[in-house]
């Protein structure tokens, strides 16, 4: 289950997620995911992004800096179904083998 915090000031808001370790097995395929994560975290990011805004991003990691607080819920909920669904693929293909 991903951790994601959202840090609020007057104006802009922070959404952060850092990784944290699974089980070994979904642990060594979700460090294969070769930028995936940073790139579907990077579409969201464009989607709530202004001109002070910053992106940080990997497969272990997404930062959404100086976003609008308006803005702050929905950052926060698109990469938590996004880690999730992830997370859930992964589980399934290990179970079936794959």
């Amino acid at each position: 289950m991903p951790f994601i915090t959202v840090t609020r000031c007057k104006k802009y808001a922070d959404v952060h997620w850092d990784y944290i370790t699974y089980p070994t097995k979904l642990d060594a395929l979700l460090h294969r995911l070769d930028g995936e994560l940073r790139d579907k975290a990077k579409e969201i990011y464009l989607t709530c992004s202004n001109a002070r805004s910053r992106f940080v991003g990997s497969d272990q990691l997404i930062w959404f800096r100086d976003i609008e607080v308006s803005h702050a819920d929905a950052a926060a909920n698109e990469p938590y179904d996004l880690i999730n669904g992830i997370v859930r693929d992964v589980v399934k293909n290990l179970e079936l083998g794959s």
